[in-house]
């Protein structure tokens, strides 16, 4: 991961990791971002997880429903990150496909966060992220077939699906809306 910031800073990149997904609006200050800033090109969110012990709200409780726990978290992102969105910018969320991912509807949560809109899904691509290892948060157990393929510590992402998310001006979002 050092890597790849590395060189997306290198070129130009704004990159900030370690904020609370959930309150990206409480960090502008933090980020150096002033009221001209206009929007970033690419908010990313990589396998997004809530840990077993995390409560995300007050009105999920101990015991609550790890698959709205997992909703809750997504959707707070997708919404404190559209004031962070410039006018063409997309939201890339990548989420592994089998259950119980696959339950937590990835594809529907713009509804619950207008103006935004699911533009695209697309399969997720690692070879596009050199060096990248989807970490359990869990328990940091090795996943065998994650090992075999070189992402030790990792869960295999091969059955992985990137959510990409804009505003409704955004020319993709246009021609969905007009199918």
């Amino acid at each position: 991961a050092r890597t790849a910031v590395g060189e997306l800073r290198r070129v130009g990149c704004r990159v900030f990791h370690g904020v609370d997904a959930m309150r990206l609006g409480d960090f502008r200050a933090e980020m150096g971002l002033g009221r001209n800033f206009g929007g970033f090109e690419r908010i990313v969110f990589n396998n997004p997880l809530i840990e077993g012990s995390e409560k995300v709200a007050k009105e999920i409780h101990d015991g609550g429903d790890y698959i709205i726990q997992n909703r809750y978290l997504l959707l707070s992102f997708l919404r404190t990150s559209i004031p962070l969105l410039s006018p063409q910018g997309e939201i890339h969320v990548t989420v592994k496909d089998p259950a119980p991912y696959s339950f937590w509807r990835v594809d529907k949560l713009a509804l619950y966060a207008p103006p935004l809109a699911l533009i695209r899904k697309d399969a997720f691509d690692a070879s596009v992220l050199p060096g990248f290892v989807a970490a359990n948060v869990e328990n940091g157990s090795l996943n065998p077939r994650a090992v075999k393929r070189g992402q030790a510590h990792g869960f295999c992402v091969d059955k992985a699906s990137t959510y990409v998310f804009g505003l409704p001006q955004h020319p993709s979002a246009l021609a969905i809306a007009a199918a």
